[in-house]
């Protein structure tokens, strides 16, 4: 026995991974490994990200596994039985058009912002890959010398590894991407505000989810026009028939139920752990992030000072001079003391901030309301969202404009602002990723008028929309090109919000008399 063991060792060592004419089917067979990682690892990031979409609990968020690993266990007796019957091949494209409708479910589930056609869109997907586990992993063993088949077994599933590493890479670029808050702000913000920072969560997982039903789809496309060899196992047709088909001769196998038992707790420790490990990081360190591995967006070698606080990180880069301060060395800071009207400020001064303008006659408007010493708290979106509102021309000069004009510059800088605060955020401006509100419209799609919309059309005129640099001041303006000049239209929409003033302006495209 063991000169037969060593035989045989010799020969597993010595026969060929697999023949020629199964290299691309094992080429194709092995992506399989990689794609179902994606599905099942993303569920890890989609726990903590789907939990702040729908202010789940726990337990509650538990149930995304439940729906996923339901469906492997529901689908893999039927997947066997298809896959016995129609061959390796029909039942791995079966297997990868379930994928891809799982997948793409995740679309109108996003669109509908309701949990359970998510933990469906999950179940689907979990289904499909099912199929392709029970067809995929006998398949490989197949596809080539027996000698071979556990080394074509490891090659495949090593796959499976690679892709349970980059998933957590994937789902932290596409779907951890927007801004987390702590319960403390999102308590501080209005039902409206927390409504659409909820549906901008469910909404990231739109993009990963259609690139990877896309590349279900075209692995099946790859796998159908591919002549892959239908292989029966050989043997003598008397061993052949002797193959236990029925439960109870199945369960006469010790070794495989032992196995059985021994996958399933394996399956559930590692998916229990990974599920809410992260959780449990934030239960015993409180403001801990689950967006630890969010970049930066510059590169981490310029930083040079990083303030942490219990809800924020301050980056500053490339900094030459940094001054830390009290509030009683802050109030005593010329810079400081310089600042015009705070925009925000409880006692702020409107016409102190129009004698400010007005002081600086030969600054641009749109360079005019990013200067500080002028009026205080304004950037680059609010600037280009105010002059669009106002009807003004950013690069027209202060002198030129009359009161009618500069009163609206600074009533709309407040009322945009006021807008962006929550009603007991305690003063903090509510302006994390994709939720500054200027156009008081309720679909977080539509919730800027012309700011980084360069191309597309305007929401009033449908004019396209330009980008032109403004200098000295830093940043750039956004706004509706005229080819010619500067010409303006005004529109008989109303504000949708009735604290605005009512009359609306857009500027539009007019042909040159030229």
């Amino acid at each position: 026995m063991k000169i037969s063991s060593t035989h045989s060792r010799s020969d597993s060592a010595n026969a060929p991974l697999t023949e020629h004419r199964f290299v691309k089917p094992l080429v194709l067979i092995t992506t399989l490994f990689f794609l179902w990682a994606l599905g099942v690892n993303l569920n890890d990031i989609l726990i903590p990200h789907l939990k702040a979409a729908f202010g789940l609990s726990d337990f509650q968020s538990s149930f995304i596994q439940i729906a996923f690993f339901g469906g492997y266990f529901i689908a893999a007796f039927p997947a066997g039985w298809l896959v016995e019957r129609v061959g390796y091949k029909r039942g791995i494209l079966a297997g990868l058009a379930l994928c891809a409708t799982g997948a793409l479910l995740f679309l109108p589930a996003s669109s509908l912002h309701l949990y359970g056609p998510f933990l469906f869109a999950l179940f689907v997907m979990a289904c499909g890959q099912s199929f392709l586990e029970v067809a995929a992993n006998p398949y490989v063993t197949i596809l080539g010398p027996q000698q071979s088949a556990e080394r074509r077994l490891n090659l495949a599933q090593s796959f499976n590894a690679v892709g349970a590493v980059l998933t957590p890479i994937i789902g932290a670029a596409f779907i951890l991407t927007a801004n987390e808050y702590s319960p403390t702000q999102l308590g501080a913000l209005t039902s409206t505000q927390l409504l659409d920072f909820r549906i901008l969560q469910a909404r990231t997982v739109r993009i990963p989810y259609l690139v990877i039903a896309g590349i279900f789809v075209a692995v099946a496309v790859a796998i159908y026009f591919t002549k892959l060899p239908e292989v029966r196992e050989q043997g003598e047709p008397q061993e052949l028939n002797d193959v236990p088909r029925g439960w109870r001769r199945v369960f006469a196998h010790r070794q495989l139920v032992h196995g059985v038992i021994a996958q399933f707790a394996y399956v559930g420790a590692q998916v229990g752990v990974a599920s809410f490990v992260i959780r449990f990081a934030q239960h015993m360190q409180p403001g801990v992030s689950t967006r630890p591995g969010e970049k930066w967006q510059r590169r981490a070698v310029d930083m040079r000072i990083v303030i942490k606080t219990e809800n924020i990180w301050a980056v500053a880069f490339n900094v030459p001079i940094a001054e830390f301060h009290t509030a009683d060395t802050l109030r005593r800071r010329d810079g400081f003391r310089s600042l015009g009207p705070d925009v925000l400020g409880a006692e702020f001064d409107s016409a102190r901030c129009i004698a400010n303008l007005q002081a600086h006659g030969e600054m641009e408007v749109g360079e005019a309301l990013l200067t500080q010493s002028i009026i205080a708290g304004l950037g680059n979106v609010f600037k280009s969202e105010i002059c669009f509102a106002c009807r003004i021309n950013p690069f027209r000069r202060m002198n030129k404009l009359n009161s009618e004009e500069l009163n609206c510059l600074v009533n709309r800088a407040r009322a945009f602002l006021l807008s962006n605060v929550g009603e007991s955020s305690g003063g903090q401006t509510v302006t994390y990723t994709g939720m500054r509100r200027t156009t008081g419209r309720s679909n977080v799609e539509e919730l800027l008028w012309v700011y980084r919309r360069r191309g597309r059309p305007c929401r009033r005129c449908g004019t396209a929309i330009a980008l032109r640099k403004q200098v000295p001041a830093p940043g750039q303006l956004f706004g509706v090109r005229n080819v010619s000049r500067w010409s303006w239209r005004r529109h008989s929409e109303t504000l949708p919000l009735a604290k605005y003033p009512r009359r609306r302006f857009c500027r539009r495209r007019r042909t040159s008399d030229a």
